[in-house]
């Protein structure tokens, strides 16, 4: 917990999507894709149900409220990584909650 995961996978990324706080903020997973064909970050998401949400613009807003919603089950931001280039492998960055999280 707090040790900078979220940062980290920020900067790669190029934009500040995902929380990063000097405390436990980063709830469940969540998969970060490189889609070389995206002109900007989109959240797909899919609740207790089964039900599937896209939005098309992500922000880190909506990465928040979707981390804090019990009814989220699974969340990926799909978007171009710039610098990492894709041929038949996509890169896939997953943040986690630290081991230490009581959330």
């Amino acid at each position: 917990m707090s040790s900078g995961k979220s940062t980290l996978i920020n900067a790669i990324v190029g934009s500040e999507l995902l929380p990063s706080m000097n405390r436990a903020c980063t709830a469940r997973a969540v998969a970060i894709l490189d889609n070389d064909m995206k002109s900007n970050f989109e959240v797909h998401a899919v609740d207790n149900n089964g039900v599937y949400s896209h939005i098309d613009k992500a922000s880190k807003k909506i990465v928040v409220d979707f981390n804090k919603s019990k009814d989220i089950s699974e969340m990926i931001i799909e978007g171009e990584i710039r610098g990492i280039r894709n041929s038949k492998k996509s890169m896939l960055l997953i943040d986690t909650p630290g081991i230490n999280n009581s959330m």
